[in-house]
């Protein structure tokens, strides 16, 4: 599925899975390590402290909102790169 063509609902899914599958992984860019869930009474929210990813759940009106992340270049490899 291309990226423009998912709802933000299913961003959502993606970056729950993402989220547990990947350690912490980012549904927008891949990388592990790198999100925080966020979660009060009205809302669960994923963001990657990367690319700025961020995709939300409004619980109360059952509403879904997201964010695109920004497009990462390559910079160099580092030891602690997987």
């Amino acid at each position: 599925m291309i990226a423009s063509e998912r709802t933000a609902k299913d961003w959502f899914d993606e970056a729950a899975r993402c989220y547990v599958e990947k350690h912490q992984g980012c549904a927008w860019c891949s990388g592990s390590h790198r999100v925080f869930r966020l979660q009060d009474e009205v809302e669960i929210t994923y963001y990657c402290n990367c690319c700025d990813f961020r995709v939300a759940l409004d619980v109360e009106a059952g509403q879904y909102n997201f964010i695109p992340g920004e497009e990462l270049s390559e910079g160099p490899k580092t030891d602690f790169d997987l």
